[in-house]
């Protein structure tokens, strides 16, 4: 599932709605977008919203290492970017749910209101799925846990695949450690998350431009299939450019 989490910025919180059921956040009228901040974008293994939730609390699936939040609570918001049907045949709907005492409510919210993720404008691209634009915190340990498999102890690479300043930031132990395949850079193969970034020329990274994330996006659009025997058969280090 690709969902994006919001959760209530403290400081602009004078009614006190954070950690509080629906009931208590809508006797002030409607919920307010605007004091929430957008914590998460990315994917949730799951059928539904009840996966979001255990999926946020547990922290035992792979790649949420961009999570920017506290565990998922009561007055958080829940956004499924497409609509979802479970294996019992039940579908939950694309929109914005509020996270209750119990369940989940439906609700009308503008998330162009909420403030924004922290860190830099980066292309994400997981095994198996399409790209999509995140944030990461800029900084080494948040780079080692957006790259690492389930937020543990991780070493990033940084590759220089493209023509224009975009790099691309990976885990350099990647295939040593069994990770999945992703996607082909010209010969070579790349395994585990991948973040599409710039390059500021001064050593360091900052944000893609709106034309970057159209054409990265497009370029790496259509996920691939492969094999666990082709990430190992390709293990060399080659130097190539697009």
């Amino acid at each position: 599932m690709r969902v994006n989490i919001y959760q209530v910025d403290s400081e602009k919180d004078i009614n006190r709605t954070k950690f509080r059921d629906f009931r208590h956040a809508t006797s002030y009228g409607e919920i307010d977008p605007s004091i929430y901040k957008c914590v998460f974008k990315g994917f949730i293994k799951g059928e539904d919203l009840e996966d979001v939730y255990e999926a946020l609390n547990i922290y035992d699936q792979d790649y949420l290492g961009t999570y920017q939040g506290h565990s998922l609570s009561m007055s958080d918001i829940v956004e499924l970017e497409e609509d979802i049907v479970s294996s019992r045949g039940a579908t939950t709907m694309k929109g914005c749910y509020f996270c209750d005492s119990v369940g989940f409510k439906n609700i009308k919210f503008d998330t162009d209101k909420c403030e924004k993720m922290d860190g830099l404008r980066t292309l994400m691209i997981l095994p198996h799925e399409k790209p999509i634009e995140t944030r990461v915190v800029d900084e080494l340990e948040s780079w080692q846990k957006a790259v690492s498999r389930q937020g543990e102890d991780s070493m990033m690479e940084v590759t220089y695949p493209f023509e224009d300043n975009a790099v691309v930031v990976g885990n350099e132990e990647a295939k040593l450690i069994g990770m999945e395949g992703n996607r082909r850079f010209g010969e070579s193969i790349y395994a585990g998350p991948l973040f599409i970034v710039n390059d500021d020329g001064r050593g360091g990274f900052c944000d893609l431009t709106d034309e970057q994330i159209e054409k990265y996006s497009k370029m790496f659009e259509n996920p691939e299939d492969i094999s666990p025997e082709e990430v190992q058969n390709d293990c060399g280090f080659n130097i190539f450019g697009f």
